[in-house]
């Protein structure tokens, strides 16, 4: 029994120091930067860039796997790589080149010689979705920017999300609001209407969500110069 407890006690201190000793070897990757939100069909957020520096060189796989730890997309498979930068960009699409549903997705690092699997703590929200606008009110209807008491047109909207407004006339974009709102209202006029000619326009609003997509355009109003 001695003999026994002699080596378990020597077991668990081996394995403590092998704990601790990891505890203060450092991470073969560092200086890590993950962009926070890919839309592959959005303004400015198409690709997510992943970069870290190497601290030595060696062999990469950096995969992008999501809640569950499911690889979705391999974007480098035992590739050789220099000690420093290193830089990787996601389109937002799966190994299948379509693209994956919304949701969190994290880059994941498999380094060969070191043996080490590394989950990066960065989490990637992946947006697809576009939002919608509803044009819900534009008052008033008749609009004379050079009366004596000159008129404003009022305008009403809401969105699924939070989003910003863009407004066009005739197929012209004309004013932009920059907040964020589910439920808008704002004045246009009346310098900018004084460019417009005597008669009938077309109004319609189209939405920019968070992730910069574009959704589609409201339905029509018309107001009259």
């Amino acid at each position: 029994p001695t003999v026994v407890v002699l080596a378990l006690l020597g077991s668990t201190a081996a394995a403590f120091a092998v704990t601790e000793g990891l505890k203060l070897e450092k991470s073969p990757i560092s200086r890590t930067s993950v962009d926070k939100v890919v839309a592959p069909d959005s303004l400015s957020h198409k690709t997510a860039s992943i970069q870290f520096v190497l601290r030595k060189p060696g062999r990469l796989t950096v995969e992008i796997v999501n809640g569950s730890g499911t690889v979705v997309r391999t974007l480098a498979r035992s590739r050789p790589a220099t000690r420093g930068a290193q830089l990787f960009n996601w389109n937002g699409r799966g190994d299948n080149r379509e693209v994956v549903p919304d949701g969190t997705y994290r880059p994941r690092v498999h380094l060969s010689a070191e043996h080490r699997t590394i989950l990066l703590p960065n989490p990637i929200r992946m947006d697809a979705t576009a939002p919608v606008i509803a044009l819900v009110s534009v008052q008033p209807r008749v609009f004379a920017p050079f009366a004596k008491r000159r008129n404003f047109v009022r305008i009403h909207y809401r969105t699924n999300e939070a989003a910003q407004a863009l407004l066009y006339v005739d197929g012209e974009p004309k004013t932009h609001v920059k907040r964020f709102l589910r439920d808008g209202r704002f004045t246009w006029g009346p310098k900018a209407a004084q460019y417009l000619a005597p008669g009938p326009h077309r109004i319609r609003l189209l939405s920019i969500d968070r992730a910069t997509n574009v959704g589609p355009p409201s339905r029509a109003l018309t107001i009259v110069v």
